[in-house]
């Protein structure tokens, strides 16, 4: 008796993975998001307005860097 249990037991953990397969099948896909769009969402990010910001910063960071050599040439004229 002991031993009709354990295959019926076994019988039916065959039967489980292949039920929940079927079942995952007739679940509806989400549609893709793209990477923008999934910030968005998690984070609440404006990624225009990131890029607006970037686009600001390097425009900094150039302005900053001629400065730099400006001075770094009028210190070797001074020297």
């Amino acid at each position: 008796m002991m031993g009709t249990l354990t295959q019926a037991g076994a019988e039916e953990a065959n039967e489980a993975p292949q039920a929940a397969a079927s079942k995952e099948v007739l679940k509806e896909r989400t549609p893709r998001v793209n990477g923008a769009e999934l910030l968005r969402r998690t984070f609440d990010l404006d990624m225009r307005g990131l890029e607006q910001e970037a686009a600001r910063l390097e425009s900094l960071a150039w302005e900053l860097d001629s400065r730099a050599d400006s001075l770094e040439r009028r210190a070797r004229e001074l020297r």
